[in-house]
Order: C-alpha cells, then structure tokens, then sequence
C-alpha cells in the first residue's frame, strides 16, 4: 500500500491512497460551501453599504442631484430566499424625455445556493443626462433628472428678517445665508441651495437660490390690534396696529397672506372655491359661493384682531419706493369685524355767520392723500360716512366768490395742515365743528403772482386738485398744482389774503401794499413757500413755487417708530444700538444667562462683543426684546 505525506495545520499524518482522495474531495465541497456563504454576505453587505436604508423591492436614482457629466445609476434592492442573486437590471427604451429600466430574472442554470435569507441590489448605469428627464422602472415612474435644477443639498432656520429679506443659518456649516424679497417666518425650517460670496462690505451675507419649507414654527398670538391699510409703497397690503386707541404711539405689523387665520363663526367670507372647507365649523360645501371683503382671507381695516409677530428692522427709509413698518404678523384671529362710522359737522365763522358754500375735505392721519370731499349744505353742514376706524380731520374750503374774507381752515380753526387738530373715530360722530378764520390786509398797487408745481408727481393730491373747489380739472401734467390753496403771510406770520391755483397751477394777488410777504402752499404730502418783497421800484413780483416733500414717515400712517434699532446682525464685533431715549440694556444667552447689563444713552451706542462665544443671544431694551446673531 502506497503513502503519502499529508501537512494539516502543524502535524504530519500518514495516510493510505484512498484516504488521501476522499480528503480531497470533502477540500473542494467546504471551498464551495464556503464561497456561496462569502458571496451571500457580500450581497447582504453592499445592499446594506448604501447611505440610504433598504427597503425590499425598493429602487433608488443616485446621485440625487447630478450634473450633465455625472452617470446616474439605477439600484433595485431586494431580498432573496437563498444566497443567489435573483435579478439584473436593463433599459427597455429611451426617447428624448423618458427612460424606462426594467428587472430581468435570472436563471438558476444549475447554481448552487444556500438556504439563507440575504440582500441584494441590482445596479445599472443608465448614462449621463443634460436636459429634464423621468426615470421609470417596471413601468412606474420612479423619479427625474434635472441636471439643471436646483440642488437643495443644505437645511437651515430663519433666525431674523431685515428689510424684505429672510435671514438663514445653514445647520451644519452655521454659515448665514439670505433670501431676497422673501418674508418667512422666523424659527422656520428649510431645505436649500446657497451660493457662498465674497464680501466687501457689512452686512453680506450669502446667497439662497432656491429654498423649500421643510416646517413653519408655532405661533403665539399675544397682542392685540386693528387692521389697517396700507397707501403708496404699502398699497395692497395690510398691516395690524398693535394697540388701541391709535394716537398711542402705536406699532404696525405687516400681515402676509400665507400665515394662518382663525375666523370665528358669525364671520362672512364670499369667494369662489371648489371643496371650500369652513374653518369654524369643518363642514365641507362642494362648489361654494361665499362672499369675501377686501383684505386677506376677509379681514378689513378697522377690524378688530389678537396675533403673534415679531419685530425687524427696515434698512432703507425713502417712503417713495420702501414701504415700512416694524413687525410681521406671523399669525392671527379676527375676534370683532369692523363697523363703519360717520363723521359730521358745520362750517361756520369766527363771528358765528354760518359757511353756506364751499368743500370740505376729509384727511385721515398719516395717509398723504386726502381721503375724499364733499360740497357744504346750504346750513354749513357736512357729512362723511361708512369710514373705518382712525383719526380725521376736515379741512374747510369756502366758496372764495361769496366768503373771500375768510381762510381755508382745518379743524378746529388750524391754517396748516401739519398743525391740525384730529379726532379719534370709534363712533358715529355728529358734531364736529370747523371754525374758518378771517384775515385783514391793506390795500395798494402791488402785485405777486407765479406758477406752483410739485417736485414728484407721486406728491399730487388727485382729491384736491380734481374736486377742491368745486371745479374739474383740465391739466394731464401731474407735477401742475391745480385747485390748491395759496396763502399769503405778512413777515409776522399773519395770513393777508388767500387764493386758488387755477387749471394750470398759476395764481396771483393783486392790489396788495408794497412790503415783504411770503407765500405758501401744501397738502398733506408737500409743502412749499418763499418770501417776496415788492416796492415802488419793483412792484410786481413773479414768485413761482415748488412743493416738496415735507419728511420722510410711513406711507401707512404719520407713526413714530419707538422700536429700537440694532446694527449689524449678525455681529463679529461692535453692535450698534440707536435709542430714542436712554435705556437699561440687557443681553442674554439661549439659557437665559445674562452676559451684559448696562445703561445706554439716547441716540447711537456701540456694544464691543467680540469677546462673546459664536450663537443666539437676546437683547432686552424696555419692553422689546430681540434677538442677535454672534458670528
């Protein structure tokens, strides 16, 4: 019997032949067993390498956001009974939108496959792709490619708003990054794309291209206000004054028409809608007609409202092209509709004659147009009706035929109209008086005349000019003063004489002593005047006249702006804080620690934070509080 040498492990054994082939043979079965078993584990390791979880009989498209060079692939992941692979992938078609990839099933052809439950995917490369395409597998379709889009590959919160503009910080990175011409709410989650800038000046911030709401944050409504209208740069747009009554100093919050409304039962709403589903009462009304008001969803001015908002900052004041306001409405809920008031009245003079001709003009504060007008009645009567809630005054204009001696006057018997008195409307209001005044002059051979013109036709009050006096106006220039009052002051500040622009905005006064005059013009929007001085050397003066704007203010209503202004935010350094009056200043971290407490001065004051740590902090001034961005 033959022998041979067998080397297992680190001992020698001495077998016979026949030994030695049936050892070979159980060698080669465990190779095989133990292939089948490597291969099984393989499959079940790269279905489960991706870095998305496997779902069974789940596909994917990867990359996610290819670019035209990039291949894209299509993965099947599926499970198996055995340890063999039971499909691969192929392209059934392609046309110029559309392709569609299919699982073919594969044979056993003799494998050998263990009994045990394994993963496995199936890949294939379907190319690279330039233009808007659909992926379809088995049919179905199962997602696009659009190498051109925008990849939103980064999330990231709204911490602060500025201007018109949101102000994001990206999660992972904390880079800050802005969305332009875009109110969103702050604490709001979203997915985007930004493009990162070289910055030369301060603020900068980097750019968001494209963006999506992944989560809008809880709102709080905690104050209480009335709805108001917006005029000029803020027409279309409403806003919520915060507190009542409204010569308090109040604060506007910009409502958007997004954010939530809760309306009580007994509110009326009229629109046209499919499916409409009434909020207060859940009941579905399939082809509905319901009425709406003008406004967001049926609020109106002067409705009555509680919400939640938060505070920003305006950068730029023209009111021209900026409209402004202090806060967001981030959500609210009508809790009274608005009535609607009339305000009523007389004409009369100072020594109680009784104005039987003549215009009275309705302003509401803080708008810049006058509101409307209508004639006197033959008692000096006049009334205004269906007027929301808001503070008026009326400005007389006598029929200068009949009662040239006395003024136009504003209630109660101011001449300008920045001086004049206003009256709060919560209700029906009968008996506002308007007291015209009288003038004296001396009589003589002088005379003054000119041409009055504003300097931007957004100045022009149509209300005046087409309807003030009574008479229509001709003119298309709208930079002409038409139908406008004139006055005429001695160098004492005591009116002499008034008159009325005509239909080209000329005007004079005649027969007057030679002196030193002077000459002014308003509305509620632009003034004008100039001094003038005529003598037996130059008797007749040309004195043309431009009407200015007379200050920056909202173009809502005539608000001061008591909310306190913090520069910049986010922050390396130095803050800037601007004060109306000096204030206590407290700053505290995101677990209410207080890191700084100090006592600023009215006007500009700097804060050194360069020594504070990267994050969220809150700045207390008075009553506002505020959040900056240490970066």
């Amino acid at each position: 019997m033959t022998s041979k040498y067998i080397y297992l492990k680190k001992y020698t054994i001495f077998a016979p032949t026949f030994l030695i082939k049936k050892i070979k043979v159980m060698k080669k079965n465990v190779f095989k067993t133990m292939l089948i078993f490597i291969i099984s584990m393989l499959g079940s390791s790269s279905a489960f390498g991706q870095t998305f979880p496997v779902f069974n009989d789940a596909t994917q498209i990867f990359p996610e956001n290819p670019t035209p060079t990039d291949s894209v692939y299509v993965a099947y992941f599926y499970q198996s009974g055995d340890a063999c692979p039971d499909f691969y992938l192929e392209i059934d078609s392609i046309d110029e939108k559309r392709v569609f990839v299919s699982k073919k099933h594969i044979p056993d052809m003799g494998r050998m496959c263990a009994m045990v439950l394994s993963q496995f995917k199936a890949v294939i490369n379907i190319g690279t792709f330039s233009n808007y395409t659909e992926i379809y597998f088995d049919g179905r379709l199962i997602g696009n490619i659009d190498p051109m889009g925008c990849k939103m590959d980064m999330t990231g919160q709204v911490i602060s708003v500025t201007g018109n503009s949101s102000i994001i910080q990206a999660q992972n990175s904390r880079d800050i990054y802005i969305i332009n011409d875009v109110l969103l709410n702050e604490g709001t989650l979203v997915k985007f794309h930004g493009t990162k800038i070289q910055c030369f000046t301060t603020p900068c911030y980097n750019i968001v291209d494209c963006y999506e709401i992944i989560e809008k944050p809880a709102c709080v409504m905690n104050k209480k206000g009335v709805v108001v209208a917006g005029r000029n740069a803020c027409a279309g747009q409403l806003f919520i004054q915060e507190f009542s009554p409204i010569s308090s100093m109040p604060q506007l919050f910009l409502i958007q028409p997004e954010d939530n409304i809760i309306l009580p039962e007994d509110s009326a709403v009229e629109t046209t809608v499919d499916g409409l589903t009434t909020i207060a009462t859940g009941e579905v009304n399939p082809d509905s007609t319901v009425s709406v008001e003008p406004g967001y969803s049926g609020l109106k001015e002067g409705d009555k409202v509680i919400f939640g908002g938060y505070y920003v900052k305006n950068e730029k004041y023209d009111p021209n092209v900026v409209c402004r306001y202090v806060g967001i409405a981030t959500c609210y809920e009508l809790t009274e509709a608005a009535e609607n008031f009339s305000l009523a009245g007389q004409a009369i003079a100072e020594d109680s004659i009784i104005i039987q001709s003549g215009t009275a003009v309705l302003f509401e504060k803080g708008y810049r147009k006058a509101q409307n007008w209508i004639p006197l009645n033959s008692n000096g009567t006049f009334e205004f009706t269906g007027l929301p809630y808001g503070e008026y005054t009326v400005l007389v204009i006598p029929d200068i035929r009949l009662y040239k001696k006395y003024l136009p006057t504003f209630y109660i018997n101011k001449l300008r109209y920045r001086r004049a008195d206003f009256v709060a409307l919560n209700e029906d209001l009968k008996d506002l008086t308007v007291k015209l005044r009288s003038y004296k002059r001396s009589i003589g051979n002088g005379k003054i005349y000119g041409n009055i013109f504003f300097e931007s036709t957004t100045l022009k009050d149509s209300v005046i000019a087409a309807n003030g006096t009574n008479k229509m106006s001709v003119q298309t220039d709208a930079k002409i003063a038409d139908n406008l009052s004139v006055v005429l002051y001695n160098m004492n500040d005591e009116p002499i004489d008034w008159t009325v622009t005509d239909s080209y905005g000329n005007y004079a006064f005649e027969n007057i002593a030679f002196d030193s005059y002077k000459i002014v013009s308003e509305t509620a929007a632009a003034s004008g005047e100039t001094n003038v001085t005529i003598s037996n050397e130059n008797g007749i003066v040309n004195a043309d006249l431009m009407l200015k704007n007379t200050e920056f203010q909202t173009d809502i209503r005539d608000y001061q702006i008591t909310v306190p202004e913090i520069y910049p935010n986010p922050v390396s350094d130095y803050l800037t804080i601007t004060l109306a009056e000096s204030q206590k200043v407290g700053i505290y971290n995101t677990m209410g620690q207080e890191v700084l407490n100090k006592q600023l001065n009215e006007g500009s004051n700097s804060l050194n934070m360069t020594s504070m740590e990267k994050g969220v902090y809150f700045i207390t001034i008075g009553p506002s509080k505020m959040k900056v961005i240490k970066k």
